[in-house]
């Protein structure tokens, strides 16, 4: 994800850049949402108005923050798997 986010934000003039406090900001939304019992597939940003055509962003833009609220999601499931098993 890093590089993604790299070749992105030097994109230019091509996208709005979204910047990496707005990033933690979606990881930290995904990881409550899984606290909240929300699945993967509830991620907002499939819903419609928050794509690129409503939105305003570039596909790389929408596709990070995607995979942000995905890997936040994740980072809560994995922590949750950790302390089934202490």
């Amino acid at each position: 994800m890093l590089r993604r986010l790299i070749s992105v934000l030097m994109a230019g003039s091509q996208t709005r850049r979204v910047g990496i406090m707005d990033l933690n900001t979606i990881e930290d939304h995904g990881r409550a949402a899984r606290k909240a019992g929300l699945m993967e597939m509830e991620n907002p940003y499939f819903m419609a108005e928050n794509m690129p055509r409503k939105t305003g962003d570039s596909f790389d833009e929408w596709q990070l923050k995607i995979e942000a609220w995905e890997y936040g999601w994740h980072v809560e499931a994995n922590n949750r798997s950790a302390d089934d098993i202490v």
